[in-house]
C-alpha cells in the first residue's frame, strides 16, 4: 500500500512538472500568447538606478511608483501608463490600452544586471481591463522603451 502511494504521488509530480515545463506560446494572429515582454538591459551602478533610470523612464511617459530594495537586489514598477491602443490591437477590439514598466537589478558583486519587463493590458469595449498578448506593435513600443534605457543608463564611463 505505501509503495502504491509514492508510485501515485511520484505520478502525479512527473506530470503537473511536464505540464509546467511545457511550451508557453500559442500562435493567435500574429502574437505570442503572453502579456509580457521581457529583456535584459544591461549592468548598471547603483548611481545609475538612482538618477539616470528614473528619468529615461520619464522619456517614454512612465513614473515610478513602488521601489522595493530586498538584500543589494532592487525592484522597481512604473505608474500604468495609459495610451491608445496600437493599430493590430485596435483589430482585436481594444479600445484603450496601458502598459506598466517592471525592473529588476539583481547584484552581482561589482554592479547591477538590470532585467526589464513590460506588461501590457486592453480595454474591451465592455469595459473590462484584460491582460492582452503582446502584440508585434507593442513589442516594438517596449523595445524602444528598454533600448532608451541602454542608451542613458547603461552607457557611460563606469567609476567603481
Amino acid at each position: 500500500m505505501i509503495l502504491y502511494r509514492c508510485i501515485l504521488s511520484l505520478t502525479a509530480l512527473l506530470l503537473i512538472g511536464t505540464w509546467q515545463c511545457g511550451p508557453r506560446t500559442l500562435e493567435t494572429s500574429g502574437a505570442r500568447w503572453r502579456s509580457t515582454y521581457r529583456e535584459r538591459a544591461g549592468q548598471v551602478t547603483e548611481h545609475d538606478l538612482v538618477l539616470r533610470l528614473p528619468r529615461a523612464l520619464a522619456r517614454h511617459g512612465f513614473l515610478i511608483e513602488n521601489t522595493e530594495v530586498r538584500y543589494k537586489d532592487y525592484h522597481i514598477e512604473t505608474q500604468w501608463r495609459y495610451r491608445k491602443p496600437f493599430p493590430d490591437e485596435a483589430e482585436r477590439g481594444a479600445v484603450e490600452a496601458r502598459t506598466r514598466i517592471r525592473l529588476r537589478a539583481v547584484w552581482t558583486g561589482l554592479a547591477y544586471d538590470l532585467h526589464f519587463e513590460a506588461e501590457n493590458a486592453i480595454l474591451t469595449p465592455g469595459g473590462e481591463w484584460v491582460t492582452e498578448a503582446a502584440t508585434d506593435m507593442f513589442e516594438d513600443f517596449a523595445r524602444d522603451v528598454v533600448n532608451t534605457i541602454r542608451q542613458e543608463v547603461t552607457g557611460g564611463i563606469r567609476v567603481f
